[in-house]
């Protein structure tokens, strides 16, 4: 069992509703990590309910599109959670400082991110707060997906979930339409992030559920290629969404592993 003294805490990486994410070296092997600490005074009833899913979904999941959970451990005051480390930090800060990113690396970068998605859809889990603050890179703009904490376990009966969550930028309009959603709400937010990758911003702004549900048409750049084009209207559509493994088999991913 890991205490804190087993780490070399270094610089500030982010910080969240339960606590803040530090860079940190473990001692015995050298090897860095993301401590994300938590002091146990921040937690209400609710949001330690939304911590310990986090931990236990987390921790069943090994997939190198996802950044992993190593293990936990606690003291007295703080939950010291020990992370994969992604050297390059959030899609949302490398957007922001390069401003939009060629078709070639968005491929890259939404198909390993769609391979995640899969897989957590295989396993019954919908992400439910997927953003470009929630995409984490690492050497080569690997994207690992991260932050667990709005994440869901689907009913195996319905294949729907009814809570509103997440951020509402990327919430889907059947979730805010609360009329239930299943795994699209995720397709759905992948074509968010997809289409503020290619165009520097997102197609429209979202400030509350009721915006989601009025908007009815995006405008796609005339600069996209055909097939980038049809894939995000794909993802974007409101009645007849594509699925992951559609996604996946779409011809705009051809000759990118």
């Amino acid at each position: 069992m890991w205490k804190l003294d087993d780490f070399a805490t270094g610089r500030l990486l982010g910080s969240g509703g339960f606590g803040k994410v530090y860079l940190a070296t473990e001692r015995a092997s050298g090897k860095d990590i993301a401590l994300k600490i938590t002091p146990k005074s921040t937690l209400d009833r609710h949001s330690e309910i939304l911590l310990r899913r986090e931990i236990e979904i987390q921790a069943r999941i090994n997939h190198k599109s996802i950044i992993r959970l190593y293990g936990y451990f606690q003291d007295e005051s703080m939950i010291y959670i020990v992370l994969e480390y992604a050297s390059r930090g959030s899609l949302f800060s490398y957007i922001k400082e390069h401003g939009p990113i060629s078709e070639l690396d968005t491929k890259f970068i939404i198909k390993k991110i769609a391979k995640g998605i899969r897989f957590l859809h295989n396993l019954g889990i919908l992400h439910r707060d997927l953003k470009p603050e929630n995409i984490l890179l690492s050497t080569h703009l690997k994207p690992k997906i991260t932050d667990f904490g709005y994440s869901a376990i689907l009913p195996a009966k319905s294949n729907k979930r009814y809570t509103m969550c997440g951020t509402v930028q990327f919430v889907s309009p059947e979730m805010a339409s609360g009329d239930g959603y299943g795994r699209e709400a995720d397709i759905w937010a992948l074509g968010m992030i997809m289409y503020e990758m290619l165009n520097g911003s997102p197609p429209a702004i979202f400030v509350n559920p009721n915006q989601v549900l009025e908007e009815n048409k995006f405008v796609y750049p005339e600069s996209w290629s055909r097939e980038c084009k049809d894939l995000c209207q794909k993802m974007l559509s409101r009645q007849n969404r594509i699925g992951i493994d559609e996604i996946l088999r779409h011809p705009w991913f051809i000759k990118i592993s």
